[in-house]
């Protein structure tokens, strides 16, 4: 179409031709022919399209991590020999939409370069990723134009790129959890038999069932019989894991909020513990509840990442509805760790002290979220005085009733918090 240089060509030139017929002046009808001729094959150099082709750096993308983003943008035409015949430059804006969560670096997303025909041109800025979540970059918007600016193409390409911006955490080598009931069966059995230790347990008869390498063959030539050895179980736990994730958490920035500080404690918890050959369940409640089902392994640990990258504060579900949900997947006197800051739920205190008389270890890790509106506002309002002491009561009714409560603060170090989980578990480790 034309642009707006060329819209005054054309209409200048349709004015000196009717000037040239009104006065039957030919130099000027020669004159309005020629800007219309040059209008026409300036209209002619334009390319048929522009082709685009994406590099990222490969590599995976963390919480604070940047993005290196390469775009290769040359010249598409179906006719290679007007396009061989070409030897005009073009001049190309480009534009490649970047999503709300990410900023730019180093250099633009915006460019106005001019491409020369055959050729294909770079463009290359670096992008920041300061918040986990699935990022789609594109499309990429261009605009086209000759030489003199005169006629200009508008389209958009197609090109995406997705890719996830991965939790940063942190997690403890030695996190164990005190299992108050052992049980042989207890966690997911894909072999016939429990899990072995390397510290021997006592000897036993030889049945048939028991491998050639077990036999201890000393205790076989003492004793005139076959002889195994026998080693002491692995002890698994069954945990889960509630993440408050309602409307309320998300006060204060969107890179320094509740939930995105408990969603990095959660899941530094979470290979804590499932490093360690423990079970283990999650839970989200916001908008709506969504659970990972008890499981352990890596592949588990997958799932889990897969569900809090895209965890975002939504809704009002209280706790008594996430635990109605995860209630069949639930097993008596397991450990049970709630990241909630405890503010407009009334369920909450009631389902705990439930929770507690099944003989289950709660461990409430929790942070208050005015505290994180203040740094945000720079301010402290009789509000947050008020809603930080009604917190304080709630703090000691539920400690009285013998839960374990973890507090922080947003300057606390995650090896920090952590630390503290892992005592409150009741088992106070090497870490």
């Amino acid at each position: 179409m034309l642009s707006r240089k060329g819209i005054v060509l054309l209409f200048g030139s349709i004015m000196i031709l009717l000037l040239g017929l009104f006065f039957r002046d030919y130099q000027l009808i020669v004159l309005a022919i020629f800007f219309l001729v040059f209008l026409m094959l300036s209209k002619t150099k334009l390319p048929d399209g522009i082709q685009i082709t994406r590099k990222t750096s490969g590599l995976k993308v963390f919480e604070g991590d940047r993005l290196d983003m390469d775009l290769l943008v040359q010249t598409k035409s179906e006719d290679k020999k007007s396009r061989n015949l070409d030897f005009s430059y073009k001049l190309v804006e480009l534009n490649d939409i970047l999503p709300d969560h990410v900023a730019l670096a180093e250099d633009s997303n915006y460019k106005i370069f001019h491409l020369a025909p055959n050729k294909a041109r770079k463009v290359s800025y670096k992008i920041l990723c300061p918040l986990r979540r699935y990022h789609t970059i594109g499309p990429v918007f261009i605009r086209v134009s000759d030489e003199f600016r005169l006629f200009e193409n508008e389209f958009g390409i197609e090109n995406y790129h997705q890719f996830p911006v991965h939790i940063s955490y942190g997690t403890l080598k030695n996190f164990k959890l005190r299992t108050k009931a052992f049980d042989w069966n207890i966690g997911q059995n894909l072999l016939n038999i429990q899990g072995k230790s390397s510290e021997f347990y006592s000897l036993r008869d030889y049945t048939k069932q028991d491998s050639y390498r077990e036999i201890n063959w000393k205790a076989t030539a003492r004793k005139r019989k076959l002889m195994v050895n026998t080693y002491e179980r692995e002890t698994l736990s069954d945990c889960c894991i509630f993440i408050d994730s309602r409307y309320i958490c998300g006060n204060g920035r969107p890179d320094d909020n509740f939930i995105e500080h408990s969603v990095r404690l959660a899941f530094g918890l979470a290979k804590s513990i499932i490093n360690n050959n423990n079970r283990l369940s999650i839970v989200t409640y916001g908008d709506t509840v969504k659970m990972i089902p008890p499981g352990l392994g890596r592949n588990h640990t997958a799932y889990i990442h897969a569900l809090l990258i895209n965890t975002e504060p939504k809704g009002y579900y209280t706790f008594y509805y996430a635990l109605a949900y995860i209630w069949p997947y639930l097993k008596p006197k397991s450990t049970v760790v709630i990241f909630t800051p405890m503010d407009f739920d009334e369920s909450l205190v009631s389902s705990l002290v439930y929770l507690q008389r099944l003989d289950m270890k709660i461990i409430v890790v929790t942070s208050s979220p005015l505290t994180f509106e203040s740094r945000a506002i720079n301010k402290i309002t009789l509000r947050n005085k008020l809603d930080d002491e009604r917190r304080r009561v709630r703090i000691s009714e539920l400690a009285r009733w013998g839960v374990n409560i973890v507090t922080w603060e947003p300057e606390d170090n995650y090896d920090l918090i952590l630390k503290k989980i892992n005592v409150a578990s009741g088992l106070i480790g090497n870490t």
